[in-house]
């Protein structure tokens, strides 16, 4: 994508995403957190087996669902990045730390560094609650002091008195 490789940036006002803004009324960008898919991790595929038992119960078909996925999409996918997400049922606590460090290794010349975690809470039973608490106590364990976690609205609470 071309984006500006910062952690955080105003959206340019002419609409054009791989420039950046210095008028702070516009946009702020929150990427969701992620990392290129290593080259020496399991399958998707296999993984989803292998933690099938960690899956949220089936709550009947879904709308936008596409059964037959074509070969350009599965190489795409295989190449994906991983986003931080709490309902994903093959992540592990250690995984999404592993999301967490490579951003922040990326980032680390920056004085702040605001990115998104996502997970729907209808996508999420307790697998994903413990994956979430743990993911915070680890963080937490971490970085200490240097990491805060805080809401959108109290986040943008934040920035329109900077």
């Amino acid at each position: 994508r071309d984006v500006p490789n910062l952690p955080n940036w105003y959206l340019s006002s002419d609409g054009n995403f791989s420039k950046t803004d210095v008028n702070k009324n516009r946009l702020f960008e929150i990427p969701i957190a992620s990392k290129p898919k290593g080259i020496f991790e399991m399958p998707t595929s296999l993984k989803l087996k292998k933690y099938a038992d960690r899956a949220v119960e089936s709550r009947g078909p879904m709308i936008h669902s596409n059964e037959s996925v074509g070969k350009r999409d599965k190489i795409r996918q295989l190449f994906s990045s991983r986003m931080l997400t709490v309902d994903n049922h093959t992540f592990s606590p250690g995984y999404l730390m592993k999301i967490l460090d490579y951003n922040v290794n990326r980032f680390k010349s920056h004085d702040e560094i605001i990115m998104s975690l996502i997970g729907h809470p209808k996508s999420m039973d307790k697998y994903h609650y413990f994956l979430l608490s743990e993911f915070v106590r680890l963080a937490s364990k971490k970085y200490g002091r240097k990491l805060e976690f805080v809401t959108f609205t109290n986040l943008n609470k934040n920035l329109s008195t900077t």
